[in-house]
């Protein structure tokens, strides 16, 4: 597909999560405990990493970025431990299934209470 304006992307981008969550529900409990290809962290790290923005506000993300002295590496790396620990694999499956037509893109912009969603 080549992509030529925003609606384009963005139906690209629906069907990258659409088949992501897909691969995701299909896997067994031990292929989340999979060693992937971010060093440390397992499938269910990196698919709490993707789920940060429903699972946080953005002054939470501020504030973890402060408690990391403002290394916004460590501060990721702490919420998707932290979400890893809260969440079971199913949950975290949920939230991601759930993000699936969300319209939020990273990047700068107005400060808000909440990170911005679908």
């Amino acid at each position: 597909m080549t992509i030529r304006t925003d609606t384009d992307l963005y139906t690209a981008t629906v069907a990258e999560r659409t088949r992501m969550a897909a691969i995701l529900d299909g896997l067994a409990p031990d292929q989340w405990d999979a060693d992937s290809l971010c060093a440390g962290w397992r499938v269910r790290e990196v698919v709490a990493h993707l789920n940060m923005t429903d699972t946080q506000t953005f002054d939470e993300f501020l504030a973890a970025v402060a408690d990391a002295d403002g290394d916004v590496n460590v501060a990721v790396d702490r919420t998707a431990r932290a979400d890893v620990a809260r969440f079971s694999d199913a949950e975290l499956l949920a939230i991601q299934k759930g993000r699936v037509a969300s319209r939020w893109t990273p990047g700068p912009g107005p400060r808000r209470e909440r990170w911005p969603t679908r």
